[in-house]
């Protein structure tokens, strides 16, 4: 049309096609005669294609699930999508123009925020968990994720950010962390918190160089009195022993129940060792009035208290746990009802530990190692899904020694290091002898030391045994512990991502025991979370621990993961494992760990359909 504007999609090439806008206008002599059409055509066909994209992304950010936030160069809200309001309660219009501290919980303090924003401007990006505020007061954990928008002179123009409300799934993984890390009956730190407390205690008392004590306590001749007047009311005493011994402690000091009558005290930042002593003589006192159990019955206790001093009686937890424990039963076999302090001479305990790491030394060369594999078994289809290989010790000497006893020397001690290599070699000529006889046997799982993830040049090791023994790295399941997350968690994140580059399968071993945060467990580079037998071994009769596995297998479910349960005995704990989702088991209720040729004929037996 004359003097119209007109959209054409035209080709300037073969194969190609472009928005051309064509403008006509005709063309007239002195005297109106039209002489002609005068016609310019401009290429618009690049705005034409951002402001498709445009639409594209307004209406997928419209219609996210996530709650999307733009704002600008000084961080005044320019936009928000639906999912925004939503999650917080403030509507579109409640918010543009404001500054984005608005919603800011009170929760984290200026350097949070300070080293946020300084990984955003140096990084260009941040991820994280954060809490922040509703409209309505209430408190909410999102995993947000922070960019900047930078303009043509790569200077921030808008920063947008994208985030989800995990609140749900961290009060359950809170509640997970409290119930592994505290003592039921008590509710003081248990066994597992205290040993955490206590490295983290080390480490700071080395930085600052100050000394703390270990001190640690039973209930004398406990044993007698709980058979005596039953288990019930063996309870009601160690509760409202706790309840004493806290009143007399400061509250900068961890308290823990160990287990069984077994207490244990980190007493912080000491001048003087004796003034541990009379913390001692507080905690002597706390027995000198009877505990009434009810009407008719009060019972007198008395307890054994020893105490280890940093660093003089040890610099590590294993020494510390070790040295108290011993000045304890020192003072228990001395008639108990008092205190005593660990000496420096040699315990026999500590000798048994130096005989052990002699010993433990040259096993390898010896021919006193050895493994076993215990089979991982599919609840879908009852088929063999792997194997767990299970490092064994028959010491002439010591007999067959439990690896709860020697790995934690080998770890203290370096050889570690020396069994993880004799394992992996072991692991990859039998995985060699069984794909060459035929063996349906999955995959082969192996647990490396949180030692080992944190020493440079781990993941290359493992390179090397891939080329010398020319294993496909399917075939081999690496197991780790949130323990690894502990110290130094990006470097050993690092080495995580180079051994899954390398092809092996990685697990999550032992998970709700330890600590790992969400935002953690999410950036590992696992496919595997392996349900630790103690939550396991109770259900479906422990309340708790049937709550643990649920959320647990729902957690795995929500980040893809395959779960395996440890320590499944009963055909109960399998149907309550199989009616909630999780996908392998491994425990007696299939098998017990077995030699080489058992697992073969295990596997046989599957291979062909029998139980």
């Amino acid at each position: 049309m004359i003097g119209s504007t007109t959209y054409l999609v035209c080709g300037s090439q073969v194969g190609q096609r472009r928005m051309i806008e064509w403008s006509n206008t005709l063309m007239r002599d002195d005297i109106q005669n039209i002489t002609g059409i005068f016609t310019i055509g401009i290429d618009i066909d690049e705005s034409y294609q951002l402001t498709k994209k445009l639409k594209i992304a307004n209406t997928i950010i419209e219609n996210a699930i996530n709650g999307v936030l733009i704002t600008d160069k000084n961080n005044n809200i320019i936009e928000v999508n639906e999912a925004f309001s939503k999650i917080n309660g403030y509507s579109r219009e409640e918010v543009i123009g404001q500054k984005t501290n608005f919603q800011q919980s009170g929760i984290h303090d200026n350097g949070f925020y300070s080293e946020m924003w300084a990984t955003i401007l140096e990084e260009g990006s941040w991820r994280g968990e954060i809490t922040n505020r509703r409209k309505d007061g209430s408190l909410y954990t999102c995993l947000m994720t922070i960019t900047v928008i930078n303009d043509d002179h790569n200077q921030p123009l808008y920063f947008a950010a994208i985030y989800s409300d995990i609140t749900d799934i961290q009060e359950t993984k809170n509640r997970l962390h409290y119930i592994a890390h505290h003592d039921p009956l008590t509710n003081l730190p248990n066994r597992l918190m205290f040993q955490l407390e206590l490295q983290q205690t080390i480490e700071r008392a080395s930085r600052e160089q100050q000394h703390f004590a270990v001190v640690f306590f039973d209930i004398d001749r406990f044993k007698q009195i709980n058979d005596s007047f039953g288990h019930h009311q063996g309870d009601a005493l160690l509760e409202m022993v706790a309840q004493r011994f806290t009143a007399v402690s400061r509250s900068s000091d961890v308290f823990a129940r160990l287990g069984g009558d077994e207490f244990a005290l980190i007493v912080d930042n000491i001048v003087e060792p004796s003034s541990v002593g009379h913390l001692a003589k507080k905690l002597l006192e706390v027995y000198d009035q009877p505990f009434k159990l009810n009407d008719d019955l009060e019972v007198s206790l008395s307890t054994s208290i020893g105490i280890a001093i940093y660093p003089e009686d040890g610099a590590t937890p294993a020494q510390l746990f070790s040295h108290s424990d011993s000045a304890m039963y020192k003072a228990k076999s001395q008639g108990g009802n008092q205190y005593q302090y660990y000496e420096s001479s040699l315990t026999e305990d500590v000798r048994t530990k130096l005989d052990m790491e002699s010993l433990l030394r040259n096993a390898a060369e010896k021919g006193e190692l050895s493994l076993a594999y215990q089979p991982q078994i599919s609840l879908s289809n009852n088929a063999l899904t792997g194997v767990e290989a299970l490092l064994r010790w028959s010491s002439p000497e010591l007999g067959q020694v439990s690896p709860a006893e020697f790995i934690p020397i080998s770890e203290e001690t370096g050889l570690i290091f020396k069994l993880t290599d004799f394992v992996l070699v072991e692991v990859a000529n039998q995985i060699n002898d069984w794909l060459y006889k035929g063996i349906k046997f999955g995959h082969v799982a192996v647990n490396i030391s949180m030692v080992e993830l944190q020493i440079e040049g781990f993941p290359e090791k493992l390179g090397v045994l891939l080329d010398k023994y020319r294993i496909d790295p399917k075939y081999i399941e690496l197991e780790i512990t949130e323990g690894v997350l502990l110290t130094k968690p990006k470097f050993v994140m690092a080495q995580l991502n180079k051994i899954r580059e390398l092809g092996f399968k990685i697990a999550m071993d032992d998970f709700g025991t330890g600590f790992s945060s969400l935002s953690y467990l999410k950036k590992l580079p696992i496919q595997t979370l392996k349900i630790d037998k103690s939550f396991v071994s109770d259900i479906p009769t422990d309340t708790d621990d049937v709550q643990i596995t649920k959320a647990i297998i729902a957690l795995g479910k929500s980040l893809s993961l395959n779960l395996i349960a440890e320590g499944a005995e009963t055909l109960e704990q399998v149907e309550f494992l199989n009616m909630h989702g999780c996908d392998n088991v491994q425990g007696y209720y299939f098998s017990k760990p077995l030699a080489v040729h058992e697992l073969e004929q295990f596997a046989l037996n599957k291979a062909n359909g029998k139980n």
